[in-house]
């Protein structure tokens, strides 16, 4: 008799939970769609007063968040949250108090590596020693912030976990900062803190190639048409310029697939740097046609 009691208790558990737990289905962008066009499903369901829980899953039922909320509409996240690669690997946790981040969050990447970690306040401003990683492992960079703002000594290394700068921070502004070779002497040359891209050494180089490639077509200067466009590339910390794309039209499609050509042709630039480092920078190429 007590083993069929409990199994009725335990029937009416479970089906209350079923009961209690509505699932909802998303498109990528997060907007309420049918089972047949969904990208994720989320299962919500109230654990207490206040408080309502969600499992949010990419549509192959591998688990993409989980969270706690204070609202039914679940627009106020307030608790412990957890956030997933499709992979399966973790992607950041932390705590929501009124939808900011409170305390301690860690973040990582999708192999499993360590990417960033630190604190917030009660109020959401970073705060405390802060930490970024390489994707492959080893120190990127650490300094400590008073709410939001940068302070104190901050310091950079290389991938070999060398250092390559100190930058000294008051209330968010830099006021000095020393780089290093990766041998660690100092680097005496005074640079700037951060130094872009460039096409060469040349000055003239981007006058004297786009007078020597660019190619006006024909069917848009009978026509008058002018206009500027502006290519969007992204730099390799080795030089390779990649992904290129319109970034702002001229007005013209014809002259937008010109611009985008001619700037197609521009296969390496000098690499940027920040921080005494090449660093990866996202650059803008603009094409002019002026008859």
């Amino acid at each position: 008799m007590k083993k069929l009691l409990l199994a009725l208790a335990l029937f009416t558990y479970l089906g209350s939970f079923s009961q209690d737990t509505l699932t909802t289905y998303y498109t990528e962008s997060w907007n309420v769609v049918s089972k047949k066009y969904a990208k994720f499903y989320r299962k919500s369901f109230k654990i207490a007063k206040k408080q309502y829980g969600v499992k949010d899953y990419f549509i192959d039922g591998q688990i993409q968040m989980t969270g706690v909320y204070s609202d039914k509409k679940y627009k106020k996240r307030s608790g412990d949250f957890s956030y997933y690669f499709e992979n399966g690997e973790k992607e950041m946790e932390g705590k929501y108090l009124k939808n900011k981040a409170v305390g301690k969050w860690t973040w990582w990447y999708d192999n499993g590596n360590l990417s960033q970690e630190g604190e917030y306040t009660q109020k959401g401003k970073r705060t405390g020693h802060w930490k970024d990683y390489y994707e492959e492992g080893g120190l990127n960079n650490e300094g400590d912030f008073i709410n939001d703002e940068g302070t104190g000594t901050w310091k950079f290394y290389f991938e070999s976990g060398e250092l390559s700068a100190k930058e000294k921070y008051e209330g968010g502004e830099l006021i000095d900062f020393k780089f290093y070779n990766e041998d660690g002497s100092r680097v005496d040359e005074r640079r700037s803190l951060t130094t872009p891209p460039k096409y060469s050494e040349d000055d003239d180089f981007y006058k004297d190639f786009m007078k020597e490639n660019l190619k006006y077509p024909r069917t848009e200067k009978s026509k008058g048409h002018e206009g500027l466009a502006i290519i969007k590339v992204s730099i390799g910390k080795d030089g390779k310029v990649t992904e290129h794309e319109i970034f702002l039209s001229s007005g013209y499609g014809k002259l937008d697939d010109e611009a985008l050509r001619v700037c197609k042709l521009i296969k390496e630039m000098i690499p940027g740097k920040m921080h005494n480092r090449l660093e990866e920078f996202t650059y803008y190429i603009p094409v002019r046609f002026s008859i």
